[in-house]
């Protein structure tokens, strides 16, 4: 198999602060989050503000293919679709301050991204998944939901399906018994190897590995912190 040369750019958007979890599974290490309202980071113990992971049976909430979720069609250019992400599959009606699920651009007829975000709020700049013309791709997004506990979903360019499986929530501190906590701070890039941003100034070439800083920076505590979630991105990789 080929080896690429690429650029990489990250953006993180959340942070993980707690140990423990109630229930038998953490938050996977690599989530891509859209949130557009930031919350107060802090140590283990300390956090002033944050909610509690809760898995679910996966659960498909959207499939444009089929209108399940409620849209029976592609998402055109610079469309935007909504669906219910709390009051169904398991997910409380209230108390959810975000939701975790797996979205899948199918089928797009050309390259572009989907942004998702709260219904009714604006959309983020940062964008949640990005796909090329008729290859199918999924990514993993944390969103907040939105006006009728709705989630939106952006298509930049051309037509595409979208699909959603819902794989859990974070619930309002304190209504439930443990949990791993989840901190959501607002989108930034932390690496950027086009600038140097994050130490790194050239592209990785092949079979090459990069290091940044992900904590004691962008909002995210130097301490008591697990995991981190970004989006990471491949720009104009060669192979």
């Amino acid at each position: 198999m080929p080896r690429a040369t690429g650029i990489i750019a990250v953006a993180v958007a959340a942070v993980v602060t707690a140990t423990t979890t109630a229930y038998g599974w953490s938050p996977p290490r690599a989530m891509r989050v859209a949130a557009t309202s930031p919350s107060v980071a802090g140590a283990a113990g300390t956090t002033i503000a944050g909610t509690t992971w809760v898995p679910v049976a996966p659960r498909r909430v959207l499939d444009t293919r089929t209108s399940l979720g409620g849209v029976g069609h592609a998402a055109g250019p610079g469309a935007t679709i909504h669906f219910p992400v709390a009051g169904t599959a398991g997910v409380p009606a209230t108390g959810v301050t975000a939701v975790a699920v797996t979205l899948t651009a199918v089928a797009p007829t050309a390259t572009g991204g989907l942004v998702a975000h709260p219904w009714g709020s604006a959309r983020p700049a940062v964008a949640s998944l990005s796909f090329t013309a008729r290859q199918n791709t999924t990514t993993l997004v944390v969103v907040r939901p939105g006006t009728g506990n709705h989630a939106a979903v952006y298509n930049s360019a051309g037509t595409t399906h979208v699909v959603a499986d819902l794989i859990g929530y974070y619930a309002t501190a304190g209504t439930t018994t443990a949990g791993t906590t989840w901190v959501p701070v607002a989108p930034r890039r932390v690496l950027d190897t086009r600038t140097s941003l994050g130490g790194v100034g050239h592209a990785a070439g092949p079979g090459a590995t990069i290091h940044f800083p992900v904590a004691g920076t962008a909002g995210v505590p130097a301490t008591g912190v697990t995991a981190v979630a970004v989006t990471l991105t491949a720009v104009a990789p060669t192979a």
